[in-house]
């Protein structure tokens, strides 16, 4: 049971020169919010920021087909390697995209019955992590506006796209762009939209008719 909610989401010091250090999400925090909103079983899980697989992990553990996307090749090979191991173990189906959020698979609209993710944040400093062809980082400096155009306008109108109707969408965001995804995910249809405003932030947003979110 996480009693303490804001100090298990992702937190790190702003460096000088890059974006805020990425660090892996607790597994518990997870938990919390599959429990919170009954997501277990013959349901699904899509993921549009996958990172190093803790969502993954937890998702399998709760017998759900996970839906994921990635850009970093690097970190594609090992979630592959995890989606093989929890296949064998679990026959439940892992997909793993190596494709950008803000891309859109038409296939699955309307499939998702949860997303949680924890998007790549931006730098105040306007600093963002890139990757090149060759899967080299590197960072590129771009606006708040550029940012919030080329990745979390596209990024939402998919996720909203990818959910079922009554469900919810929830971003783990830093707190200077929360009230952006706040704003772009009514833009884009969300309703019921809640920011909880913890060390970092918690955007939820539901698809149409879903009920109000549940109380902590």
């Amino acid at each position: 049971e996480v009693e303490d909610i804001e100090k298990y989401l992702r937190i790190g010091p702003l460096q000088s020169t890059v974006v805020r250090k990425i660090s892996n999400m607790n597994p518990q925090i997870v938990a919390y919010f599959m429990n919170r909103y009954m997501v277990v079983g013959d349901k699904t899980y899509l993921d549009p920021c996958c990172g190093w697989g803790v969502r993954l992990s937890v998702a399998k553990q709760r017998g759900l087909r996970y839906i994921g996307f990635e850009v970093n090749h690097n970190l594609v090979i090992q979630l592959n390697k995890m989606k093989d191991w929890f296949e064998k173990h679990y026959m439940v189906g892992v997909t793993i995209n190596e494709k950008s959020s803000t891309e859109e698979v038409k296939e699955y609209f309307g499939i998702a019955d949860f997303i949680f993710t924890s998007p790549p944040y931006f730098d105040q400093d306007g600093l963002v992590e890139v990757y090149t062809p060759e899967q080299e980082k590197a960072y590129k400096q771009l606006t708040r506006e550029e940012w919030n155009n080329t990745f979390t306008r596209p990024l939402l109108r998919n996720c909203f796209n990818y959910l079922k109707d009554g469900k919810y969408a929830i971003f783990n965001v830093d707190k200077f762009s929360i009230e952006d995804y706040a704003k772009i995910g009514m833009e884009v249809g969300f309703k019921l939209w809640s920011i909880d405003y913890v060390q970092h932030g918690k955007v939820t947003g539901s698809k149409r008719n879903a009920v109000p979110e549940p109380a902590v």
